[in-house]
């Protein structure tokens, strides 16, 4: 009659057995990747699961610097401690550093993203840098192709009432405003010349289907001229150009921005830093439907 197996102790009793365990976890999460294991024929049928685990725990007992080597990224940072009884071991101390070092990064961009996420959220709140008029003055161009050029009379001038604050019409004030509306439309043509530059490009890289991209812009030039966006589709663009400022302020790729305020100031790490998770289905949450955007007009200097 064979022997009842031994009941595993996790509570600290039986470490040998713990060790084990995690050993065992660590493989077989390393044989669900997408990982190297051996050589195969090109008509080998693909290795299963258990395959996977087999060599992995053979190259793990048998070398593990070559373990190290060809599954560190796979590993977690709890994994290493399987390692610890070849401390000493050169080469495996070089592939223990390594992956310490690439652990520390990925937490450093962890932080550095979780702080952006909270500034951004502060900033929403406050209201203004995430407001239209700001947004517009650091991206002209994308906000006139994606909403300037398709306001109405009336949306420009009533935007132009709000524009202007009838309590404060000294001269320095007005000539504030003058300087603003100065850099923005440099901005624009800046901004501007850098996209005529690239379409350059792209146009003398696609010289064959020279025809054909011009039959497509005439179709939308004749596009511009009939479609008029519905208030739904309008409001749908503004979603879409916040969305795109959001991102780029992630990013770090607003430039008149100080990210160092941010990217080192633990001040935000007291703060109630939302899951991982919850970032991501913020910005992978539906899309507004898309809008064809047409080419876009000339602001008025």
């Amino acid at each position: 009659m064979a022997a009842p197996m031994e009941e595993v102790d996790f509570k600290g009793n039986n470490p040998e057995a713990e060790v084990e365990h995690s050993c065992k976890e660590m493989i077989d999460r390393i044989a669900d990747t997408d990982a190297h294991f051996r050589h195969q024929q090109r008509d080998e049928a693909d290795l299963t699961h258990d395959e996977k685990a087999q060599i992995a725990k053979e190259i793990f007992h048998k070398n593990p610097s070559t373990f190290l080597s060809r599954f560190g990224k796979y590993l977690n940072e709890i994994d290493l401690d399987l390692f610890s009884h070849f401390k000493g071991d050169y080469e495996v101390d070089f592939h223990i550093s390594t992956i310490r070092k690439h652990f520390s990064m990925k937490q450093n961009r962890t932080e550095v993203h979780n702080r952006r996420y909270e500034a951004m959220l502060n900033l929403m709140k406050e209201g203004s840098y995430f407001s239209e008029e700001v947004m517009k003055a650091r991206e002209p161009l994308l906000y006139e192709q994606m909403i300037g050029q398709y306001l109405s009379e009336e949306e420009i001038e009533e935007k132009a009432q709000k524009e202007i604050d009838k309590s404060d019409l000294r001269f320095s004030r007005i000539l504030l405003n003058f300087m603003d509306n100065k850099e923005e439309t440099a901005r624009w043509q800046h901004q501007k010349s850098i996209e005529e530059g690239q379409m350059e490009e792209e146009d003398e890289s696609s010289e064959d289907n020279e025809s054909e991209l011009e039959e497509m812009s005439c179709q939308a030039a004749h596009g511009k001229e009939e479609w008029v966006p519905s208030a739904t589709e309008k409001q749908q663009m503004r979603d879409e150009f916040l969305h795109i400022m959001q991102e780029r302020f992630m990013e770090g790729q607003d430039e008149e921005f100080d990210y160092s305020k941010v990217d080192t100031n633990t001040d935000y790490d007291s703060l109630n830093i939302r899951e991982q998770d919850e970032q991501e289905k913020y910005f992978d949450e539906e899309q507004p439907e898309d809008v064809t955007v047409t080419a876009d007009p000339v602001l008025d200097q």
